[in-house]
């Protein structure tokens, strides 16, 4: 059996980043402390659009993210399965939506 750690936090995964750009890994690090509220507040977005769907860039007027910050953080809930690409296009941008 094995037991975490009492004394050991967990710690957030790295963000998504370009493999062997050191940059990118770098922006991954810093983003690692406001990835998971950004995360959780596009899931939260998405739920109450339902069926509609959203962009991102309808995501960044609504939420006030920088897409630069959106991207990953959709690709990341992607990874996850908390929600999915759709075929669908809006004024040029793929749809989004929450799985339920």
């Amino acid at each position: 059996m094995n037991q975490p750690d009492l004394f050991s936090l967990p710690v957030e995964p790295l963000p998504v980043y370009q493999a062997g750009s050191r940059t990118s890994k770098a922006a991954a690090e810093q983003a690692r402390a406001f990835a998971p509220s950004q995360r959780d507040r596009i899931a939260a977005w998405l739920r109450t659009e339902g069926q509609r769907g959203g962009t991102q860039i309808e995501a960044e007027a609504a939420l006030g993210i920088k897409r630069q910050s959106l991207c990953p953080r959709f690709r990341e809930l992607e990874q996850a399965g908390l929600i999915r690409k759709t075929v669908e296009t809006r004024f040029g941008a793929v749809v989004y939506r929450a799985n339920e």
